[in-house]
């Protein structure tokens, strides 16, 4: 089966020769990590790393074009593109051109070939020559089509052991000591079980080779593929099903100009691929492969909303490309590693019926275990009918797999969305300040609504496990509209309140004023009859000097005045 995705005839100027084609078929790969291509803020189209197609003689030749960024990594292809002016060249003068393992004799058969049947056959030495030379420059190739080979790879994953094959190099100009094979099988053991945790023993991992040191052709400044491509003709490693090529470095080799950790991003979980490491702890290892099943990076939303629409941010709005610290996909410790989220897990297929539960529409009230618990229902899955968003719920605390994190992050409910790109999550803010911090959870009595409006989210309890209240559809908005009608009515008994309080006050006030005015007038009173009970005592004292000659003349007047009353 096949099918073209799209492709278009590149443009030429008037008078300017049309270029020859030739057909490459492989493997797309993708880099999850890659140099050069960080996550840009203000959108989120996933991670968008370099791109490359993998040759069955193991050849990495470097493509451009929109069409092949629409494959997804890991698909299989073939890629018309356009001959460069160099083996074109070759061709027409009859000259030798390099390919891989040595060097062939181009003629004008082999561009009049192409032109005849559109581009040259992806075995003919004109195509192995255009490889080599892409292969070489690291020039990308220009692209013109692009036609899927075979059925797209299954999303959910099937039980299979894994096999590592595992290159122990220094690039070329770095120091440091390369691990033993003891080191690297304790290191795929340890990635090994977390991933058969995670999946519920579905899926392990285990080293079918590890090769003895030895020291890189190439520098880590050089092309990032050259290296993966040394190694796989050294192991002799071919691509297939389940099966991965793993650099490891010294230890502090990310220091020197290399990368700490790089992968190529599988179309499916059992997709296989290629990584590399520069350090011996197994989270490391744990986190490239996962990009190996298909996984990209645990994000987080940076926005003063608590959610919006992910293909084509707001202004205002970005995204951490490694902002969610409970999940594996993000960074780690050195010697630990948080449970894979819930929209990843049920993606995979990890989480299983019964381990996780869905809302259609309506209203679930619903007890959740923590995210790493072995037992009951870890995850929510409800999809808002208006914007067609899938939210997912689910509860971390400090137990199992998330009992110690490289970032010491409060527990709680959290609502996590797939990324624009579907591959990588997206960690919303249930208390957006527009700042990068952790404080994301659901606060018990608190609730969350999607941008849409179409999805609720309330949290009742939380504590070993949490207790939720989960809408879609009418549910939610008439949910939304409660919370919104009781929060004005509690507004309004606020602002009653509020004033019956300012009135009371001003009652208080007005009559404290009155008493202190009672008070002043008492305090008037008493002073007045205080000066007047002092000017009487002064009379008195005045009489009472009158001589006692003169006494009795004082009481006939007083007795006088007393009988004529």
């Amino acid at each position: 089966m096949s099918a073209t995705i799209y492709g278009a005839p590149l443009a030429f100027g008037a008078g300017e020769a049309r270029p020859t084609h030739a057909a490459l078929e492989g493997t797309v790969v993708r880099l999850a990590d890659a140099p050069g291509a960080p996550h840009v803020d203000g959108e989120d189209e996933g991670t968008t790393g370099a791109t490359v197609l993998q040759l069955p003689d193991r050849t990495f030749v470097p493509v451009d074009g929109a069409a092949v960024q629409r494959v997804s990594s890991g698909q299989k292809v073939r890629v018309t593109v356009v001959v460069p002016p160099a083996v074109a060249a070759a061709a027409r003068a009859g000259d030798a051109a390099p390919v891989k393992g040595g060097t062939i004799t181009l003629d004008r058969g082999d561009l009049a070939s192409a032109e005849r049947d559109g581009a040259a056959a992806p075995t003919s030495d004109l195509s192995r020559a255009t490889a080599a030379a892409a292969s070489a420059s690291g020039a990308g190739l220009a692209t013109s089509g692009v036609t899927v080979l075979g059925a797209a790879p299954a999303a959910l994953y099937r039980p299979a052991v894994h096999d590592l094959y595992v290159a122990v190099v220094t690039p070329r100009g770095v120091s440091g000591t390369p691990a033993t094979a003891a080191q690297v099988r304790a290191q795929v053991a340890a990635a090994s079980a977390y991933w058969s945790e995670q999946s519920g023993g579905g899926v392990s991992f285990r080293v079918r080779v590890v090769t003895a040191p030895y020291r890189s052709a190439f520098r880590c400044t050089d092309d990032v593929f050259k290296p993966w491509s040394e190694a796989a003709d050294r192991i002799g490693f071919t691509e297939a099903p389940n099966r991965h090529l793993v650099l490891s470095y010294p230890r502090g080799a990310d220091t020197q100009g290399c990368s700490y950790g790089l992968a190529s991003i599988g179309a499916g979980p059992n997709a296989g691929g290629i990584a590399l490491v520069s350090d011996t702890a197994w989270p490391v290892l744990a986190h490239e492969l996962g990009h190996n099943l298909g996984l990209e990076h645990a994000k987080a939303l940076v926005c003063t909303r608590a959610d919006v629409a992910l293909n084509g941010l707001p202004r205002g709005c970005s995204v951490t490309e490694y902002g969610y610290p409970w999940d594996v996909m993000a960074a780690s410790a050195p010697d630990r590693a948080g449970s894979l989220s819930a929209p990843q897990a049920i993606r995979l297929g990890f989480l299983r019926a019964g381990q996780f539960a869905s809302v259609a529409s309506g209203s679930r009230t619903l007890t959740l275990a923590p995210r790493a618990a072995a037992t009951g229902v870890r995850a929510v899955e409800v999809a808002d009918p208006v914007s067609k968003a899938r939210y997912y719920v689910e509860y971390r605390a400090r137990v199992g797999r998330d009992k110690v994190l490289y970032k010491n992050v409060p527990a709680g409910v959290r609502i996590v969305r797939l990324d624009a790109g579907g591959r990588g999550s997206m960690v919303l803010d249930a208390t957006p300040t527009g700042r990068t911090d952790d404080v994301r959870q659901i606060a018990p009595g608190a609730a969350f609504t999607s941008y849409a409006g179409g999805v609720r989210v309330e949290v009742r309890s939380a504590g070993a496990t949490a207790t939720v209240v989960v809408s879609s559809g009418t549910a939610a908005v008439r949910a939304a509209a409660k919370a919104a009608a009781l929060a004005r009515a509690r507004a309004a008994a606020a602002i009653k309140a509020k004033a019956a309080k300012a009135r009371a006050a001003a009652i208080k006030a007005k009559a404290a004023k009155a008493r202190a005015a009672a008070i002043r007038a008492k305090a008037a009173r008493v002073a007045k009859a205080r000066a007047a009970a002092r000017a009487t005592s002064r009379g008195i004292s005045v009489r009472a000097s009158v001589p006692t000659s003169s006494r009795a003349n004082v009481t006939w007047r007083g007795a006088a005045r007393h009988d004529i009353r």
